[in-house]
């Protein structure tokens, strides 16, 4: 049987598309963002994984500003760890990344947060856009992010977390590479973020999405494990 990772190679050869050609199921900025991440991650190249270079496909999306949708500054944060994954310090490279960082600064809402799209600060994107900013070079004191972390302590719930397992998966992650403790970390003095992702996990070793409801296990598990063992993107 075929190995995750040798999946990933093959299936750009089995697709319909041209030799090189992307598989089928990546049609967004952020599929090739993670793709790049998880191929950087087992030490494979992403400029030639199954004969497609991933990191020519996300640099596509740069528009001399930011990435993909302007809009948003959720995929300027995945662009950001996805190139310093990669570890291509070109000066290509590093003006996207200064460039996707001022514009994610720009769009930081007045309670320290950010949204989707707009509208009211969303923890899970405000964590990603904390780790994407420091990996940039941001230090965890810097305004930007202490603005941050002080929105995600008000946004903490009275259960320690942040709604459902994936967001509070990555605030988890987003305080560990901030350097604060998520043990620690809690606005009643009791439940912590890692109290209420624990409560979510079942006897099968899988993970609800909330306390009340189970959403794709598989996918909402894997969250949980990286914030678990302490491993920010």
């Amino acid at each position: 049987s075929l190995s995750l990772i040798e999946y990933l190679r093959r299936e750009p050869k089995s697709s319909s598309f041209p030799p090189g050609s992307n598989p089928t199921s990546l049609m967004r900025m952020e599929d090739f963002a993670r793709m790049i991440m998880v191929i950087s991650a087992v030490g494979e190249d992403p400029t030639n994984c199954g004969g497609v270079n991933y990191l020519v496909m996300l640099k596509s999306y740069y528009d001399g500003e930011q990435f993909g949708d302007p809009s948003s500054a959720e995929d300027d944060a995945l662009a950001i760890l996805a190139l310093r994954a990669s570890g291509d310090i070109s000066p290509e490279s590093e003006a996207m990344i200064a460039g996707a960082v001022d514009y994610i600064k720009s769009m930081q809402n007045t309670d320290g947060g950010w949204s989707y799209i707009s509208g009211e600060s969303d923890p899970k994107v405000t964590s990603l856009i904390i780790q994407a900013l420091i990996a940039a070079g941001d230090n965890a004191d810097s305004d930007t992010i202490v603005e941050a972390l002080d929105y995600l302590k008000r946004a903490q719930d009275e259960r320690g977390g942040y709604s459902d397992a994936i967001s509070t998966s990555y605030a988890i992650q987003a305080l560990i590479v901030a350097g604060e403790d998520p043990s620690g970390w809690s606005w009643n003095g009791s439940e912590t973020p890692l109290d209420y992702l624990l409560s979510l996990q079942q006897e099968d070793g899988s993970f609800n999405n909330t306390i009340d409801m189970s959403f794709f296990p598989p996918r909402t598990t894997t969250f949980s494990i990286l914030a678990l063992c302490g491993k920010p993107y």
